[in-house]
C-alpha cells in the first residue's frame, strides 16, 4: 500500500490548480468534488476515485480557508502608512540599488491592525542590522503585482510573506540588537560563514557561481550567466533542490558509513541531523524542505527496520508541506523538484535498462582469461553507471520541461544536451564547494581547503563556459504562447489517461507519448505561424528605466535601453527569437546608459539606429556603432517608418525626449526622464499607453487609456499614491508587460 502516493500527489496537483484559478474557483470546485465523492460513496463504485475526490475537496477547502483567514485580512493594510515593530528573520538581499529584509512583524500602530506575519521590507539605504535584530520605523505597505497563475504575490505567500513595504528612510527609525539567537539564527550565521569562505578562496565570478549552486544565493551570479543557464534549460542547477539533498546524503553516508564505519542506526540518526542542518542553512527553500522531508521519512523507515519506499516518502513530504501552507504549491522550485523526483523514481530504472541494451559490455563475460573477464566487468560497471546518469538526466528533464515551458514561456531546444553536460559537473561543484568552504573555517585545514577550492574553480568555469556556448547555438530557445502550452499539456494528460485505462498499457502509453510529441511539434509550428500575424508591444522589466519592444512578422524595434543592465533586454529579445533588431533608439545621456546601448548593439546588430544630433558619445558606444547598418543623427521632430502599419516619431529636446510609437492602430507615448508634458504635441496627449520611468509633474495634461510605470515596485507604489486619477500598471521587478494586438483587439498579460 502506498497511501501517501495518492494523497500527496492529488493534494499538490489540486493546490497547483487552485493557485492558478484563485480562491473563488477553488471553493466552487471543492463543492463539486465533495458532491461527486458523495455520489461515488452512495453507489459504492470506484473507491480510488472517491478517495481522490475527497482529498481534492480537502485541498481546495484548505486553500479557501487559508485565503479567507490569513491572506485577505493581512491585505487590508495595503496602501496604508503606519509605524511597525518587527524582527529581521533572514539575511538581507539587494536588487536594483535597493536593500530588502524579511521582517516578522510583531505589531503595527494602526487601529484594528491585522496580523500580517512576515513582510518584505525594502530600503533605499542599507540598514545596520543583523538577523534577529528588532526594528521600529514607518513604512508604506503594499501588495506585490498580481498576475495570472504563478505570480509574485502567490510566490511570496508560499514563503509566508503576505505584504511588501518600503521604509521611509528620512524618518526616524530604531534598531534594537538581538539579545539572543534562536537555532535558526545560528544557521544563518553558518550560511554567511560558508558564503564568505568561498569568496575568500575563489575569484569573484567563480565564487558567485559556487555560492549559487551550494546555497541557492544568486546575488553573486552575473545576469549574463544566469540568462545562459535559463536559455539552456538548466536554471534549476542554480537553485537549491533535491540534487543538493541527494549530494549531501551521499556525502554523509560515505563519511559516516564507509569511512568511519559507524553502526547503521547511528549513521541514520547523524544523517538526519545533517540533513536538518542543511535545510536550515539553505533557508528552508521549499524544494529543499520537500527533499529533506523525503529523506527524513526514508531514514526513519530504515531506523525502525521498515522497508522504505521512495514514492510514498515523496507523497508524504509534499502533503506535509501543503498541509502547513496551501500556497506552497505556488513555489516553482517545489513543483520542479517534485516533477523531477517523481519522474526519476517512476521511469529512470526502465529508461536505464533500455539504454543499456545499446551499450557495449552488457552480455556475458567472454572466455579467454581473467584479464578479459576483468576488463569486461570494469566496462560493464562504467557503462551501467553511464546509462544510469543518462536515464536520470533524461527522465528529470522530461518531467520538468512542461513546467519550465509554462513558467518561462519558452522552450529550450538544447535542454537535454545541457543537462547531460552540466548535471554531473554541477553535483561535483556542489560537493567540492561545500568541502572547501567547511575546511576553510578550520585554520589548520586551509591547505586542504585550497585543493578543493581549485577543483571548485575549474568546475565553475566549465559550467558557465558550457552554458554560454549552448546558449549561443541558434534557436537554443524558442518562444511559445501560454495558450498553446496549456492546450498541449491538457491534450497530453487526456492521451495518457486513455492509455492507462486500455488493457495493453505499455503499447498504449508509447503511442500516447508519440502522439504527444507530434501534437507539440504541430502545435508549436502553427502557433509560430499565427504569432507572425500578431503585433506585440512589450514593456520590458528593466527596473527603474525604460525599454519598449515592438515586433511583428519578423520585424522589430526597440525604444530605450535605460536600465541597470542589458541582461533583461537580452533575455526578452532572445526569448522572442530576435537575433537582429530592425530599429534601435537608445535613451539616456550618461556613460552607463551609453554602455548599455553599446551592449545591445554588439549583441543584436541593429539595421538602423537613431541618436540625438547633439549627443556626446562615450568610447564604448562609438566603438559599437560600426556594427549598425545605418546610423541617423537626428534633432527636433523626427519621423521613421518601421514596417506596414507601424511607425515611430520622436521629439528631441534638451529637457528630455519623447517618442510616439504606433503599431497596428495602438499608440504608445514613451517619455524619458525630465521630459515636460507641456512640450509634448497636443495630438500625442491621448495615447493608448503612456510609458515612463518617472511620472512627470504635469502628467495630468495627458489622457492615456493606461499608464505603465517602468520602475521598481516600491517606486511604483509611492508614485501611484501621489499620481493623478487614471489606470496604472507597473513592471515593478515583477515581470514584463506584454500587449498582443490582433484583429483590432489588445490582449494584456504579464511576461515571465
Amino acid at each position: 500500500m502506498r497511501p501517501f502516493v495518492l494523497v500527496g500527489f492529488v493534494y499538490l496537483l489540486t493546490l497547483t490548480a487552485a493557485v492558478c484559478f484563485g480562491a473563488e474557483a477553488a471553493l466552487a470546485a471543492g463543492c463539486v468534488c465533495m458532491g461527486l465523492c458523495a455520489v461515488l460513496l452512495l453507489i459504492r463504485r470506484f473507491p480510488l476515485f472517491a478517495v481522490s475526490l475527497a482529498v481534492a475537496a480537502a485541498a481546495l477547502g484548505s486553500f479557501n480557508v487559508w485565503t479567507e483567514t490569513v491572506v485577505l485580512p493581512a491585505e487590508t493594510m495595503a496602501g496604508k502608512d503606519a509605524f511597525f515593530t518587527g524582527t529581521i528573520c533572514e539575511l538581507p538581499e539587494s536588487s536594483y540599488g535597493r536593500f530588502y529584509y524579511i521582517v516578522e512583524v510583531d505589531s503595527i500602530e494602526w487601529e484594528d491592525a491585522p496580523d500580517v506575519g512576515k513582510i518584505r521590507l525594502s530600503a533605499q539605504n542599507a540598514l545596520a542590522v543583523e538577523p534577529y535584530d528588532r526594528i521600529r520605523g514607518r513604512a508604506h505597505f503594499f501588495l506585490p503585482a498580481e498576475g495570472e497563475g504563478f505570480d509574485k504575490r502567490s510566490y511570496y505567500i508560499s514563503k509566508g510573506i503576505l505584504l511588501s513595504a518600503y521604509l521611509y528612510d528620512y524618518e526616524e527609525k530604531q534598531i534594537f540588537p538581538a539579545e539572543s539567537l534562536p537555532p535558526y539564527g545560528y544557521a544563518l550565521k553558518a550560511r554567511a560563514a560558508l558564503k564568505n569562505s568561498l569568496y575568500e578562496l575563489l575569484p569573484e565570478r567563480e565564487a558567485g557561481l559556487a555560492v549559487g549552486v551550494l546555497l541557492g544565493d544568486k546575488s553573486g551570479i552575473s545576469g549574463e550567466i544566469e540568462e545562459a543557464f535559463r536559455t539552456g534549460g538548466v536554471s534549476h542547477l542554480l537553485a537549491v533542490s533535491g540534487m543538493h539533498m541527494a549530494a549531501i546524503y551521499q556525502m554523509l553516508s560515505l563519511l559516516l558509513g564507509r569511512l568511519l564505519r559507524l553502526p547503521k542506526r547511528l549513521t541514520c540518526l547523524l544523517s538526519m541531523a545533517g540533513i536538518a542542518a542543511f535545510m536550515a542553512i539553505t533557508g528552508f527553500a521549499p524544494s529543499v524542505v520537500r527533499s529533506g522531508l523525503m529523506y527524513l521519512i526514508f531514514l526513519t523507515g530504515m531506523l525502525v527496520s521498515r522497508q522504505p519506499d521512495s514514492l510514498n516518502s515523496l507523497g508524504a513530504s509534499v502533503f506535509l508541506m501543503c498541509a502547513v501552507n496551501p500556497y506552497a504549491a505556488a513555489d516553482l522550485g517545489l513543483l520542479l523538484s517534485f516533477a523531477a523526483t517523481a519522474s526519476i523514481i517512476l521511469f529512470s530504472g526502465r529508461t536505464a535498462h533500455w539504454i543499456r541494451r545499446f551499450l557495449p559490455f552488457q552480455g556475458k563475460p567472454p572466455s579467454g582469461g581473467k584479464c578479459r573477464a576483468a576488463l569486461h566487468r570494469t566496462g560493464r560497471g562504467l557503462f551501467r553507471q553511464l546509462a544510469g546518469d543518462i536515464s536520470t538526466t533524461l527522465t528529470a528533464s522530461a518531467g520538468t520541461a512542461p513546467i519550465i515551458m509554462l513558467s518561462f514561456g519558452t522552450f529550450s531546444t538544447v535542454f537535454l544536451l545541457a543537462n547531460l553536460l552540466l548535471l554531473f559537473p554541477s553535483t561535483l561543484l556542489l560537493e567540492c564547494s561545500a568541502i572547501a568552504a567547511i575546511l576553510h573555517l578550520v585554520p589548520f585545514l586551509d591547505p586542504a581547503a585550497s585543493v578543493f577550492a581549485f577543483l571548485t574553480g575549474i568546475l565553475a568555469r566549465y559550467s558557465w563556459v558550457c552554458a554560454e556556448l549552448l546558449a549561443q547555438i541558434p534557436y537554443a530557445s524558442l518562444p511559445a504562447s501560454d495558450g498553446f502550452l496549456v492546450l498541449w499539456l491538457c491534450g497530453t494528460l487526456i492521451l495518457f489517461g486513455i492509455a492507462v485505462m486500455i488493457r495493453r498499457r505499455r503499447a498504449s502509453c508509447l503511442a500516447a507519448g508519440i502522439a504527444s510529441v507530434l501534437l507539440f511539434v504541430c502545435g508549436f509550428v502553427s502557433d509560430a505561424v499565427l504569432m507572425r500575424q500578431t503585433a506585440r508591444i512589450a514593456v520590458i522589466d528593466v527596473g527603474d528605466g525604460i525599454s519598449v519592444l515592438a515586433e511583428k512578422g519578423g520585424n522589430s524595434a526597440l525604444i530605450g535601453s535605460d536600465s541597470y543592465s542589458s541582461v533583461n533586454i537580452s533575455r526578452f529579445l532572445q526569448g522572442e527569437s530576435i537575433r537582429t533588431l530592425g530599429y534601435f533608439q537608445p535613451s539616456g545621456t550618461e556613460d552607463d546608459e551609453h554602455d548599455l546601448a553599446a551592449a545591445v548593439i554588439r549583441e543584436f546588430s541593429p539595421e538602423k539606429t537613431v541618436i540625438p544630433a547633439d549627443e556626446v558619445l562615450n568610447a564604448f558606444l562609438e566603438q559599437a556603432l560600426p556594427q549598425v547598418g545605418r546610423v541617423l543623427f537626428c534633432g527636433g521632430r523626427e519621423f521613421q517608418p518601421l514596417w506596414e502599419g507601424a511607425a515611430v516619431e520622436t521629439l528631441f529636446s534638451e529637457e528630455g525626449s519623447c517618442t510616439l510609437l504606433a503599431v497596428d492602430g495602438v499608440t504608445v507615448l514613451i517619455c524619458g526622464r525630465g521630459c515636460p508634458i507641456e512640450a509634448v504635441p497636443l495630438s500625442w496627449r491621448s495615447p493608448d499607453l503612456f510609458v515612463c520611468s518617472e511620472l512627470p509633474e504635469d502628467a495630468a495634461l495627458l489622457h492615456p487609456a493606461l499608464t505603465v510605470l517602468s520602475m521598481s515596485a516600491e517606486t511604483a507604489a509611492e508614485t501611484i499614491t501621489n499620481a493623478p486619477a487614471g489606470t496604472y500598471s507597473a513592471t515593478g521587478a515583477e515581470g514584463d508587460l506584454i500587449f498582443d494586438v490582433s484583429g483590432g483587439r489588445v490582449k494584456i498579460r504579464k511576461g515571465h
